[in-house]
């Protein structure tokens, strides 16, 4: 039987206490490097939790064989705090993940002798202990980055667009830390797969138009390029200007393709039940040490759904989980791969 654990570390404190809980909520998204954290606790539990702790999920299944049982889901600082005094009477905990604090602060820095992008983000990270993964771990592959700085700003805009320059994605991980990665992960590898008749709870297919655009532009450090997308035929028109960047003519069309990719993709929302991995799937595993268990950005995941036309291998682009006294299912929504990776 697995459960879903909550504890929470006073700010500054690496000490986690258990406490007790009603509901939560938990966003992951290949569009925001923060997990962010909806969590209802009973009113009893007030005092033990204040802004800026520090909240972290856990899983517990007796086949997990790593870290006596459990394995963190997500980890949030404390952004906000509501009291609702009705029938129920509840407490709302609102968070994110600790790269909050280094999307939100803003100061100044020059970085020079071409270091690349990892190092950079290392650097960057470092100042708020946040520690910076390379995925593959086995591989140091991000370029050099010339010229990179920022006055009374924060460096996220300028890290993501550099890290989208190289092909890049950051994502938070279940601790808190970063990772920057360069291509998804097969979690076929592991067993995951969305089926009709077999996981799947519900599917829905969205076809939006509203991020999308006929002509994208990109510009650099005196360069332009464009790309036309014949999909939608009116005259929208984005224009990305990229600064404090040495970027050549093949980074700047890569970038452009990809936001037209990414902006014209359809998705697909699958619901099922659960966090990631059965029971059986996980017990089959024997050890369960750096092996994935559950649903992530970034997965490249086998959907098979008869009703609705799909089968092939998809990119999932945000995970939301939820969970209650008596039940937990997450929500994949899942998209084409070329969307961030181009073709």
């Amino acid at each position: 039987m697995s459960r879903v654990l909550i504890k929470v570390a006073k700010a500054g404190s690496d000490f986690f206490k258990e406490i007790l809980w009603q509901s939560v909520i938990i966003r992951k998204s290949l569009d925001d490097i923060c997990h962010s954290m909806e969590l209802t606790l009973p009113v009893s539990q007030r005092d033990k939790i204040h802004k800026h702790d520090m909240v972290r999920v856990y899983y517990e299944n007796k086949y997990i064989t790593d870290n006596e049982h459990i394995r963190p889901v997500s980890t949030v600082l404390v952004d906000e705090i509501k009291d609702s005094v009705d029938n129920r009477q509840t407490v709302t905990i609102i968070g994110r993940s600790p790269a909050r604090d280094l999307i939100d602060s803003s100061w100044s820095q020059e970085y020079s002798g071409s270091p690349t992008l990892l190092e950079i983000t290392e650097s960057i990270a470092n100042k708020f202990d946040i520690r910076v993964w390379h995925i593959p771990t086995t591989e140091r592959g991000t370029q050099a980055v010339a010229g990179f700085s920022f006055t009374d700003e924060s460096p996220w805009t300028k890290l993501l667009n550099e890290a989208e320059n190289q092909g890049y994605i950051f994502t938070s991980n279940q601790v808190g830390d970063l990772y920057l990665t360069k291509r998804p992960r097969d979690a076929g590898l592991w067993g995951f797969h969305l089926s009709e008749g077999i996981n799947i709870k519900s599917i829905e297919q969205t076809e939006s138009g509203a991020e999308q655009f006929h002509k994208y532009i990109v510009k650099g450090k005196g360069k332009e390029v464009s790309v036309n997308d014949y999909t939608c035929r009116s005259k929208r028109v984005l224009t990305i200007s990229l600064t404090d960047m040495a970027v050549d003519e093949e980074k700047l069309r890569t970038r452009a393709k990809t936001e037209m990719l990414r902006r014209r993709e359809n998705t697909v929302s699958v619901t099922v039940s659960g966090w990631g991995l059965n029971d059986f799937q996980i017990s089959q595993m024997g050890n369960t040490l750096k092996k994935e268990i559950f649903y992530e950005p970034n997965f490249l995941i086998p959907v098979k759904s008869t009703s609705a036309g799909i089968n092939s291998i998809l990119l999932t682009k945000s995970v939301e989980y939820t969970a209650n006294q008596t039940s937990f299912e997450a929500t994949v929504e899942l998209i084409n791969k070329e969307a961030y990776y181009g073709n």
